[in-house]
């Protein structure tokens, strides 16, 4: 290989790959039927938010959500509030990933009719941005249409952000050849996405915070961090708190999920039930310990110790005087067999 031939083949990469900054606004999204695809993460009034089309949303709320290298995963609420013939999405993301909202799809001028070439901006598995350039065959008053000349359109594009000079232009909703994509203009999604976020938009992020759930025994609590991710959208750990589903997670090493009852004062806590699936296809918890604290910060101390019983069933029984509790710290550190663990309920009292 000549010299000429190594320079032209890193300036090729350089302008594929791009460079894999922390501040990359494109993530990676898949929904509660594992379906993939991508989306923009925007920052409105302090609030990180998440642009994407409707059917990369899917029909249930709840998306798994991985950014550019350095990745951060997480989950994240996302709605559908906009009319019918419109595919888009917009979804409100928390905690690590939220740090990493930078961008702004404030005054967004729009494709230029005169730049005729742009790039298709998606992130590779490991999270590597990539871009592949297209051309731009037309533009009309919703749609930006675009022709791959060189190469062909990978799989999971939707939602993917169209580039001119490093601004975003268009979003990807449909692909129907392997060298076309058809793009909703910028300035539609802006339109669509300011107006509810002036009328709606801070209602729906207060709601996105972790809200106290009173269960049956008339405890309250709060699922302060799950410290570990599910192994996809529909198997969070909030399903351990509304008994509509498990949570499923691959332990990495010690698993410690941490509650908190709700307002200034401490709560009487005198029993702790954890309930799994024997009969699941994925391992149970086996070696437990709940810890307690009756402050924010205070020292933790042991509540309970113990194994799950091979029935699936974890229960500290009742004690006469109940301990003042804040926090909640539950830690998993082994399961029953290697592999996905599943969680179905914890109950507190």
């Amino acid at each position: 290989m000549t010299a000429i031939h190594r320079f032209i083949i890193c300036i090729v990469t350089l302008i594929a790959f791009g460079d894999p900054v922390a501040n990359a606004q494109t993530v990676a999204i898949e929904n509660g039927e594992g379906e993939v695809g991508h989306g923009y993460m925007f920052r409105y009034a302090g609030t990180c938010y998440v642009a994407m089309p409707r059917h990369v949303r899917g029909m249930f709320p709840k998306i798994r959500i991985s950014t550019a290298a350095p990745v951060v995963i997480g989950t994240a609420d996302a709605y559908t509030p906009f009319w019918d013939g419109l595919d888009l999405a917009v979804a409100v993301a928390r905690g690590e990933i939220a740090t990493r909202c930078t961008a702004s799809l404030q005054n967004m001028p729009g494709i230029s009719s005169a730049q005729r070439t742009a790039d298709l901006e998606y992130l590779l598995p490991k999270g590597e941005i990539a871009r592949l350039q297209v051309r731009v065959a037309d533009i009309n008053y919703l749609f930006i249409e675009t022709n791959v000349e060189q190469g062909t359109i990978p799989e999971g594009m939707s939602g993917s952000f169209l580039f001119q000079d490093d601004r975003p232009v268009g979003m990807a909703v449909q692909s129907d050849s392997s060298d076309h994509v058809r793009f909703i203009r910028i300035e539609e999604v802006v339109m669509n996405l300011n107006r509810w976020l002036a009328d709606r938009g801070a209602v729906f992020a207060q709601l996105a915070e972790p809200n106290p759930v009173r269960q049956p025994t008339g405890f309250e609590v709060v699922l302060e961090e799950a410290g570990v991710l599910p192994v996809d959208a529909s198997s969070g750990p909030e399903n351990l708190l509304h008994e509509e589903g498990d949570f499923v997670f691959l332990p990495e090493g010690i698993v410690e999920m941490e509650f908190r009852t709700p307002g200034d004062t401490a709560a009487d806590l005198t029993r702790v039930r954890m309930r799994a699936d024997p009969e699941a296809d994925y391992a149970m918890p086996l070696r437990v310990r709940i810890a307690v604290s009756g402050s924010n910060s205070g020292r933790l101390r042991t509540f309970w110790s113990g194994q799950m019983g091979s029935d699936g069933i974890l229960d500290t029984g009742p004690r006469a005087i109940g301990t003042r509790v804040r926090r909640i710290v539950i830690s998993i550190y082994s399961a029953s067999a290697p592999g996905p663990v599943g969680l179905r309920q914890i109950t507190f009292e």
